[in-house]
């Protein structure tokens, strides 16, 4: 899970010593955001004691899994990152859930990477993840992966960057006098309605922004039982 925007060219993903700064530096934010992600954990549709496979995309450290692990005492979580760095922080993180919990290696800019992750999920979460493949018509295809690996009623939750489309809305964003993030707020085609868009034509049936504050949005789509 990240929390700012650079072009992938400038992370440094597979260094251990950049992603063990990049996390000491962004788990300080974990108390602001984890009430939005445990909301994000609670809208998976399932009754609280229903056995889970869960699907964490571009996982991270495990901030997510560790409310999906906590949320849903039967869920097991496959947690999917293509840095090994951040999946042996993982490993730290989530250890006291044991056997609750898979890891898996993929590059979601691979047309085959759904293929290493196993499944057929009940759910797949993700947070600040997707929006790394920039590409508009690569996140669409990454939505269209997901609901490959999704059974049948099972739903994607996926918080993440949903920048602006036009310079007048990226202005009255950076005005806020609330916004604290460390990132710009830049114009980019990939913008809530068109995030919506694409999960419609990967295939899910029900599609909704749930919850939105400024370009940070909360995404819910539904594979039709």
């Amino acid at each position: 899970m990240g929390t700012d925007f650079r072009p992938s060219g400038t992370h440094h993903w597979h260094s251990a010593t950049y992603v063990s700064e990049w996390i000491e530096g962004d788990a300080t934010r974990d108390d602001d955001r984890r009430p939005v992600l445990r909301r994000l954990a609670g809208l998976i549709p399932a009754a609280p004691d229903r056995p889970l496979h869960v699907l964490d995309v571009g996982g991270g450290y495990g901030a997510v899994s560790a409310e999906v692990l906590e949320r849903w005492p039967a869920a097991h979580v496959t947690l999917h990152d293509y840095s090994e760095a951040m999946v042996s922080a993982a490993t730290e993180r989530l250890g006291r859930y044991g056997s609750r919990v898979t890891y898996r290696l993929a590059d979601m800019n691979e047309r085959d990477w759904a293929d290493r992750l196993g499944g057929p999920f009940d759910a797949v979460v993700s947070a600040m993840a997707i929006h790394n493949v920039e590409e508009p018509e690569l996140i669409e295809r990454v939505y269209g992966d997901i609901f490959g690996l999704l059974r049948p009623g099972g739903a994607l939750l996926t918080m993440d960057l949903l920048f602006p489309a036009s310079q007048g809305l990226a202005e009255l964003y950076r005005r806020d006098p609330t916004r604290r993030h460390n990132w710009d707020v830049r114009v980019n085609p990939a913008d809530a309605e068109s995030h919506l868009r694409w999960l419609r034509r990967a295939g899910f049936s029900e599609v909704d922004c749930v919850w939105k504050d400024l370009e940070l949005g909360l995404l819910w789509a539904l594979r039709a039982a």
